[in-house]
């Protein structure tokens, strides 16, 4: 796993991160959190756990 924060040096590695990115949730200090991102993210949750077990 490969957070926004972390910065990997192997090129597959950096390939990894992009795609997982965008499943992180930014949940910021000093602002109102946006939860309307959590049910995309619960979707594609189910969508890969669905792909997963075929």
């Amino acid at each position: 796993m490969y957070p926004p924060w972390d910065a990997p040096t192997s090129l597959q590695a950096q390939k990894t991160q992009t795609w997982q990115l965008k499943y992180f949730l930014n949940i910021p200090v000093n602002e109102p959190i946006d939860f309307s991102y959590k049910h995309t993210l619960r979707f594609r949750i189910m969508c890969c756990n669905i792909d997963q077990a075929e």
